[in-house]
């Protein structure tokens, strides 16, 4: 199989194989939905007090908790089913290639799930921020707090695409290394600046998250984080493709490469520093200097 046809037939193969797995996935989603939209409600109305307003509320939550597994089954399972032993390209190298780009892939997955609960972090504080204003916690303290608090889970879930793709990928040692390191200091940067942008543009008044997302401050969040990851892939690129090839084809690397490796992973390393400092004291300012 050498040609563009072998390739196309390879993935309409691959469509029309998996295509009843996937379904399957959603149909089990769109279930779980259904019935926790009815019957949570129903369990509410049989008893009273606060215990009922948090069935209640916990409806949308449980809805965008299913979707979201529903999405990461489907990401998982694509990966699992790639039919890489018919390509035309090596296997190893394509492996690791795929690898390599699913960093980027599983960092977008970030930024869209960041986008949903750490940017509004702030704002779903509505009208009682005052009572965190007046507290003897300070607005650094509150943000480094709301940091932890999704940082933590966040990274949980992206570590576990990472980790589980590249296991059904069959990828070399380094590369996973390399991959699970990269995603380690990515996650940080991206729920900073989901907190840091939320603060300095927050809508107090939004009845939802979804309101305060799709609000300018949230397009910012959105650009700023695709710019953060792009930066990231972009200088590991040159840097990795070396490492692989030289491990691959079992040559030494010359002096000037091996200076330049160091070059790109230190300045990857500033880069993910700063997209955790620069974001959160750039959203402290900002609700200071509004007086909110």
């Amino acid at each position: 199989m050498n040609g563009p046809g072998d390739v196309s037939a390879i993935f309409r193969t691959f469509s029309q194989a998996h295509l009843v797995q996937i379904g399957l996935i959603v149909f089990g989603a769109w279930l779980l939905i259904t019935l926790s939209t009815r019957l949570l409600p129903l369990l509410a109305n049989r008893v009273s007090g606060r215990f009922r307003f948090y069935l209640l509320a916990s409806v949308p939550v449980l809805r965008l908790l299913v979707i979201i597994g529903a999405l990461v089954l489907i990401y998982v399972f694509n990966f699992k089913a790639l039919p890489l032993e018919k390509a035309p390209i090596d296997t190893i190298y394509l492996q690791n290639l795929l690898s390599f780009l699913n960093v980027g892939l599983a960092a977008f997955v970030l930024i869209a799930i960041a986008g949903r609960f750490a940017y509004p972090a702030v704002s779903n504080e509505n009208e009682a921020f005052w009572l965190v204003k007046s507290g003897p916690l300070t607005i650094r303290g509150f943000l480094w707090i709301k940091f932890f608090i999704y940082m933590i889970p966040l990274l949980i879930l992206t570590e576990i695409l990472i980790v589980a793709t590249n296991i059904f990928l069959n990828v070399t040692t380094f590369m996973m290394v390399l991959s699970t390191i990269t995603i380690f200091c990515m996650v940080p940067g991206v729920v900073a600046i989901g907190i840091g942008f939320g603060a300095a543009y927050p809508n107090f008044k939004a009845e939802n998250p979804a309101q305060t997302v799709t609000s300018f401050g949230g397009l910012v969040f959105m650009v700023v984080s695709a710019a953060f990851v792009g930066g990231v892939i972009i200088l590991e690129a040159g840097p990795v493709y070396n490492l692989f090839m030289a491990g691959y084809k079992n040559r030494a690397l010359a002096l000037w490469e091996w200076g330049w490796i160091a070059g790109s992973f230190t300045a990857v390393f500033i880069v993910c520093v700063l997209a955790v400092l620069l974001p959160m004291q750039f959203g402290e300012k900002q609700l200071h200097e509004k007086g909110i």
